[in-house]
């Protein structure tokens, strides 16, 4: 079976359209999964396999009192809420996009009280919401914060998204206190968006670090 392949023009202002060749990745099943790994781990963060093995995981991430983060993305939510309930069902940390919220609820014009409805309807204690260029928007059944974003030049997008929840979940694990998770993953995603690359263009912890100290004044 081939390897998956992503396709990812970008325009002049560092947006861009993903097209992808699954392979591999959509053979993907829940024996596939090294339940181990799982079992000894203290945070797992999904993104878009098989549902069936988002599935899998996240309920044996339950079972096991592990804290699970989801970001399913755009493709997987614009199948409809009922298709990742049952993911969402078992999701501590759930960190969708503002226009992902819309595609989940179109009738609720407000992020807060979309992500307090996901809260309260299936028991998620943290809702992080991007907003580009905005910020991010953090909300859990007691309080909430919008923590604006950094003016940065955007050249690539691509995997901004990523960086973020990869940030936050550190953040996360390392027991720091909401607002400080949500500026260190802001400043991830504007690190990641000035250069060119997904994977490659990923900020390093020391690169986070160095970019917080220069622009403190900034949030």
């Amino acid at each position: 079976m081939q390897s998956g392949t992503c396709l990812i023009p970008i325009d002049k202002n560092g947006n861009r359209e993903i097209f992808s060749f699954r392979g591999a990745n959509a053979t993907l099943k829940p024996e596939d999964i090294d339940e181990t790994y799982i079992k000894q781990a203290k945070l797992l963060h999904i993104t878009s396999p098989p549902l069936e093995v988002a599935k899998f995981a996240a309920e044996l991430a339950r079972e096991n009192k592990v804290l699970l983060s989801y970001d399913p993305g755009g493709k997987v939510i614009r199948r409809g809420l009922k298709f990742i309930e049952p993911v969402l069902y078992n999701t501590d940390i759930f960190l969708p996009s503002e226009s992902e919220l819309d595609l989940l609820f179109p009738q609720i014009k407000e992020p807060k009280t979309t992500a307090l409805h996901l809260i309260e309807t299936y028991g998620i204690q943290i809702v992080a919401a991007k907003l580009g260029a905005q910020g991010c928007l953090i909300v859990t059944q007691d309080d909430s914060v919008h923590v604006k974003g950094f003016k940065v030049k955007v050249v690539d997008t691509t995997g901004a998204g990523d960086s973020f929840a990869a940030a936050f979940t550190v953040g996360v694990h390392k027991q720091w206190d909401l607002l400080r998770c949500a500026q260190f993953a802001n400043a991830a995603g504007a690190i990641k968006v000035r250069r060119v690359g997904a994977r490659t263009a990923l900020p390093t912890l020391k690169e986070i670090e160095t970019f917080l100290a220069r622009t403190k004044n900034s949030y």
